[in-house]
């Protein structure tokens, strides 16, 4: 009996361990090291990245599954579960060749706009997650086993080496209608497609594959066919939900695979991307047969991009290249593959830019994207000053979408087989909204809206589609009369976009480098873009709106609560006032407007003060039951899209804001030469609060600051870049750095002194971004110099960061009619203010380390005040002071220059 017992404990714990077996995770996170002997030694040049470790025999047991669900981490190294199913990249016959090779797709089974591709071939495993209003995700091999893996967001990606596109033949122009082929007919189109590879490709391959000696050429081909099937994984899925086409591998795909150890077979020239274009034809059709493929390409190490325009299912359809040194990645499949096909479909260049290898490249009718551009056929990060960002997003623009419909639908590559979509049954709908009359110097927002009756979820792209062939301006500026003036940026959940972008108006700008609201009278012509994601079945619809931008009216503006220390209390009676500027008139003729409360620093507006009221100037409100230290205004029309913010932060109740500096250690660092992973300095922050405002004060030395990139980096991965490369120029070598970058600053100046840039200054872009997040962890400033011949130094830097708390002392009143002026001041100021407190007045002025500078008290003087304040003595920089009377107090800014 005894033994009986032993028995059945041993099957409970043996059950126990399988149970705890089969919960062994498939993805856990590890040390990024990794020794150089266990390293692939050609991947992905990313900044960042969360390493893995990859479960492979539960990966295997996971894919032959009957239950189809599967984990990937997130950006946020958050583990996903997907739905998922194989798909037939390459021709079944091809496919028995390769039985190692596997294509699948999934849906998050939260949230289906959130997507993975993966492979799992003979390097590994390959993922793409992507998700709208996120950066697209990766997920790649690191180790040579291929069990540590490394996850990396597109943003991480360092930017990639000169590229060089030549489109061939003439560029059409693009027909100015109102009418847009959208991708709506419930049809999928199959391209058969030949992929050549050079031997410097195979090399490449089979060596970052780490292939022995014992090798054989079967696994050579094995390996190169993999890298093929990798890149055509992350680029069908871009043509299936924007153009609805896709292609797939031709079943003797492998045989257009060259290796080194055939010599003499390779009839490419590797870093000729003219000649391969010939010798890339005739070798399809000589090994495939013209009438056994529709589009063929060849991948290379050299010779740039080139491409016949329409040539898919033509005598020229083999005529597409793309060579580069480091044929991997989403930079070469993204920015460089799906571009060049992206011509051989019909898409013509979309950017605007001349720098760099935009140079000679800018197609006139096209050119709707300011600078560089950041879609797929634009040339984000090879257009050298004007680089919008530096990669391409992973979508196609509203006119490369028209361009690539017409070819494929009534122009010269119809050749596709036509397949009728089994699970998505209605294309999505579009409204772009009426068209409007607006302000001069005003933001808008464009609103849109869209349905599907399958119920897909759907995203939203507003994009503006005025070309610009005359009196080029890069960057955009708010007085030129035509091209765009917005960038594209990429679909998102909502259907409205601010222009431009929400926080950019709190902080008090009305443009960005790249988003820039005109100031005289033009038009402007915006696209809305209406996708439904449907994996494999993507339809899309466009409409558009036209905005009248009139200088007989506006700048339409919030002129009250435009000063710091002004406090609500709950309950009262405040007035709330506004320059009509002619919006009652002159077209626009908006006689009402709604009044909004916004109670996180200007994120959200979601309390109505005022509905419907008359578009006069003036409205009294009662303040309602809440409290917030970050409060803003809103004001924005009835019947029309353009809106006004107050320019300050104020409060409901009562609340205090403090500010702290940290400063790292191990400074001054060298900032490498030429060298884009720069030099990273940190600070690690143990306080943790919400952060409404940051501050940073920055020291360099550096010989040539258009050389140069700052950035700041949060714990929680937001990264504002506050110095890019905007003082000098490339044959303008401005000195030094020493300044306090602030939101409230003054606008940049570029000086030829040394410092170049110095005292409180805007940085490039908003540090506001920050706001809300917390301040705990480790931040980052990052510096990269861009260009070679020049050095220099990061010497010190400091990162202020406030909160604002709700106290508890007993209640005390705002001084009225508050005010401070000049500000920024030089050397002097005024304070002014009324008041019936017979008592006296104390000014106290704080620096942002919370050291008390000045201090008087003044005697009362009546029901006004106003007196001058010399302080010339101090130093330039950010200044908090606090004035109290009896208990009436007020709190302001203050900036010396």
């Amino acid at each position: 009996m005894k033994r009986s017992k032993q028995i059945v404990f041993l099957l409970v714990l043996l059950l126990g361990f399988s149970g705890y077996a089969q919960q062994k995770q498939l993805w856990s996170k590890v040390d990024k090291s990794i020794s150089k002997s266990e390293a692939i030694t050609e991947t992905v040049n990313a900044k960042t990245f969360k390493t893995y470790f990859l479960d492979v025999e539960k990966l295997t047991a996971t894919l032959q599954s009957s239950k189809k669900e599967i984990e990937f981490p997130d950006a946020d190294g958050n583990v996903v579960s997907y739905i998922y199913s194989e798909t037939e990249l390459m021709h079944p016959e091809l496919a028995a060749k390769f039985e190692g090779i596997k294509t699948y797709k999934g849906v998050s089974k939260n949230d289906p706009l959130q997507q993975v591709y993966f492979t799992k071939s003979a390097l590994g495993l390959h993922a793409m997650i992507i998700s709208p209003d996120r950066p697209t995700f990766y997920i790649d091999p690191l180790s040579k086993d291929r069990k540590k893996y490394m996850a990396y967001k597109k943003s991480d990606v360092k930017p990639s080496d000169i590229f060089q596109c030549f489109a061939e033949e003439e560029n059409d122009v693009l027909e100015k209608t109102i009418s847009q082929k959208s991708t709506n007919d419930l049809v999928l189109r199959t391209f058969r497609l030949a992929i050549a590879t050079t031997e410097e490709y195979s090399t490449y391959h089979v060596n970052a594959a780490g292939l022995g000696a014992g090798s054989t050429r079967q696994d050579s081909i094995n390996v190169v066919m993999s890298s093929i099937v990798v890149a055509m994984a992350r680029v069908n899925p871009i043509y299936e939900r924007d153009v609805a086409l896709t292609m797939q591998l031709v079943p003797n795909n492998d045989q257009l695979i060259f290796l080194a150890t055939d010599p003499g077979n390779d009839p490419y020239t590797n870093n000729d991307g003219s000649a391969m274009l010939t010798q890339n034809q005739t070798t399809i059709n000589s090994i495939i047969g013209f009438t056994n493929y529709d589009i063929g390409h060849v991948f290379s190490t050299g010779g740039g991009g080139v491409a016949y325009l329409k040539s898919a299912c033509t005598n020229s359809k083999a005529g597409g290249v793309t060579g580069q040194p480091s044929p991997v990645g989403d930079p070469f499949y993204i920015d460089f593959v799906a571009h060049e096909m992206g011509h051989q479909f019909g898409a013509n260049h979309t950017f605007n830019g001349t720098g760099g290898s935009c140079n000679g490249k800018r197609n006139n009718p096209t050119a709707v994207e300011p600078g560089s551009g950041s879609t797929i056929m634009a040339y984000a990060g090879i257009c050298s000053p004007q680089n919008v960002q530096s990669h391409s997003d992973s979508y196609f623009h509203t006119v490369s979408i028209k361009e690539m419909r017409l070819n494929i639908i009534s122009g010269n590559s119809q050749c596709a087989v036509q397949s009728p979509f089994n699970n998505n049954l209605h294309a999505p709908t579009a409204n772009a909204g009426s068209n409007y009359t607006i302000p001069k110097s005003t933001p808008f927002v464009l609103k849109g809206a869209g349905n599907d009756l399958d119920g897909d979820e759907l995203t939203y792209c507003w994009e503006q589609v005025d070309n610009e062939v005359t009196n080029i301006q890069i960057p955009p500026s708010s007085t030129q009369p035509e091209g765009a003036v917005f960038r594209s940026l990429t679909p998102s959940k909502s259907a409205n976009r601010y222009m431009p972008s929400l926080p950019t108006v709190v902080s008090g700008s009305l443009s960005t480098t790249w988003e820039v609201i005109p100031s005289i009278a033009r038009n402007m012509k915006f696209a809305l873009t209406v996708r439904d994601n449907a994996q494999g079945e993507g339809q899309t619809n466009t409409d558009f709106t036209t905005l009248t931008v009139t200088d007989a009216a506006g700048p339409f503006v919030v002129t009250s609560q435009n000063i710091d220390g002004i406090i609500w209390d709950e309950g009262s009676t405040e007035t709330i006032t506004w320059d009509v500027a002619g919006t009652n008139a002159n077209g626009i003729n908006v006689n009402n407007v709604n009044i909004l409360l916004s109670l996180d620093g200007g994120v959200t507006f979601t309390t109505v003060l005022a509905a419907n009221t008359p578009n006069d100037g003036t409205e009294d409100i009662i303040v309602p039951n809440t409290s917030s230290g970050t409060v803003r205004l809103m004001v924005e029309a009835v019947d029309n899209i353009f809106y006004a913010v107050n320019s300050k932060n104020f409060s409901i109740g009562s609340f205090q804001t403090t500010c702290t500096n940290y400063s790292p250690t191990g400074l001054p660092m060298n900032i490498p030469d030429n060298n884009s992973t720069g030099t990273i300095s940190t600070i690690n922050v143990l306080d943790d609060f919400a952060i409404t405002d940051v501050n940073v004060s920055l020291d360099i030395t550096h010989t040539w600051l258009w050389d140069l990139q700052v950035s700041l980096i949060s714990p929680n991965g937001t990264e504002v870049l506050i110095y890019d490369r905007s003082c000098g120029s490339s044959s303008d070598s401005r000195k030094n750095i020493n300044a306090i970058f602030d939101d409230s600053a003054p606008e940049k100046v570029c000086d030829n002194t040394i410092p170049a840039i110095h005292g409180p200054t805007k940085p490039d872009n908003l540090l506001s971004l920050f706001n809300n997040e917390s301040s705990f962890g480790l931040w980052k400033l990052k510096v990269v110099d861009n260009a070679a011949g020049d050095v220099g130094k990061l010497n010190s830097w400091t990162l202020n960061m406030c909160k604002t708390e709700q106290t508890v002392s007993v209640p005390e009143e705002t001084l009225h009619n508050f005010n401070v002026y000049p500000n920024p001041f030089s050397s002097a100021f005024t304070v002014s203010f009324s008041s019936t407190n017979a008592e006296n007045t104390l000014i106290i002025l704080y620096d942002l380390q919370g050291r008390q500078v000045y201090q008087k008290l003044f005697d009362d003087t009546g029901s006004v005040f106003k007196k001058d304040i010399e302080l010339g003595m101090l130093s330039s920089g950010i200044y908090l002071l606090n004035v109290k009377k009896g208990n009436q107090l007020a709190n302001f800014k203050l900036i010396k220059y």
